[in-house]
């Protein structure tokens, strides 16, 4: 887990990413319940490699993990589009997450934050477009923002 101030030199490059796969925040009760299992780093390596470079260079193209945990899979698509040119702030805007569990959804916002300051984002705007609450609702919401209801998701 990355929830010290020591690891924002280490933010832009991959030695950061081995600690965004471990769910050691969570007691084992929580890990049984919610089936909360981490993406490996080297699966998540394979997976970004099947999108087409043409992807991760479109300013426009948006991307999104519905299930993030502490950002396993987010960071590094993050860290992907500005190796292929993409600003730090946009790669950050056209980013979308959701995360069930309010302590691995804390914990990515702190590493979020941590990858923005390293590297000089200093537009937050970005952060409303992570969120906090149960898949379905979630697929509500990026379905029909209109019907979807984020009443007690943010208290």
């Amino acid at each position: 887990m990355l929830t010290d101030n020591n690891h924002l030199d280490k933010l832009t490059d991959n030695n950061h990413l081995d600690k965004l796969t471990d769910n050691n925040h969570l007691d084992k009760e929580t890990i049984k319940k919610t089936g909360s299992i981490y993406t490996p780093l080297d699966i998540v390596e394979k997976m970004m490699a099947k999108v087409e470079d043409e992807f991760w260079s479109d300013p426009t193209k948006t991307f999104c993990d519905p299930t993030c945990g502490t950002g396993a899979i987010i960071i590094p698509m993050l860290d992907n589009r500005v190796k292929h040119g993409i600003d730090p702030t946009i790669a950050l805007k056209t980013m979308y997450g959701n995360e069930l569990l309010k302590e691995s959804y804390d914990i990515l916002m702190k590493n979020l934050e941590d990858w923005a300051l390293a590297h000089n984002v200093t537009d937050t705007s970005w952060k409303e477009n992570f969120y906090n609450m149960d898949f379905f609702d979630f697929i509500k919401l990026v379905d029909d923002p209109d019907k979807a209801t984020l009443e007690g998701f943010f208290e």
